[in-house]
């Protein structure tokens, strides 16, 4: 009992338990919080006319992906760490920066190109003032430069967070491999 009291909650640490669990809960809060959103867009749309209505419909489309991303990705953590490894936190760790990234390039090109469109749209008449009101308006001042440069953007966020997840786990595995050379050359 003197020494093997926190044997159990040891035992979550060294199998990664520790790692994975919390994450897959931020995985479902954040799915969940993508959902909520909705409600907000829908809140702010219908008060400014066609602009903030195309606008929020993209943020919605962009929140709706954003949720089955988070809710798909809650149920692969566990994969990224198995019980036994050395290594448990990074591969967890860069599983969610990949995630995040996927999530935020997905999100500047949808909605960003939404905003560009519903700014665009909204300054027609109005002399280049679309973007009033607009919780999007930086990128519905963009115009069609927004239209171009959002879905590049996104996609460039994708790919910078992917290698920086991958150059994460690389290090993983050439530890793991290095250690187990360093086991099967000292048999």
């Amino acid at each position: 009992m003197f020494t093997d009291f926190a044997k159990p909650y040891i035992g979550i640490i060294d199998n990664g338990a520790l790692y994975r669990k919390p994450f897959v809960i931020l995985y479902t809060a954040l799915a969940a919080l993508n959902l909520l959103s909705i409600l907000g867009v829908l809140g702010f749309m219908f008060k400014g006319g066609i602009a903030l209505i195309i606008t929020g419909l993209f943020m919605i489309f962009a929140l709706w992906i954003g949720f089955q991303l988070w809710w798909d990705r809650r149920t692969k953590v566990n994969s990224f760490a198995t019980p036994g490894s050395e290594f448990v936190a990074l591969p967890v760790f860069s599983h969610l920066v990949q995630t995040m990234g996927e999530w935020t390039g997905t999100f500047v090109a949808i909605a960003g190109t939404g905003a560009s469109l519903g700014g665009l749209i909204g300054s027609i008449g109005s002399g280049g003032g679309g973007g009033y009101g607009n919780p999007l308006a930086q990128f519905s001042n963009l115009g069609f430069a927004g239209l171009i440069a959002c879905p590049i953007v996104g996609f460039l966020i994708l790919i910078l967070s992917r290698a920086i997840a991958e150059q994460i786990r690389a290090l993983v595995a050439v530890a793991n491999n290095t250690r187990n050379i360093e086991r099967n050359t000292a048999r």
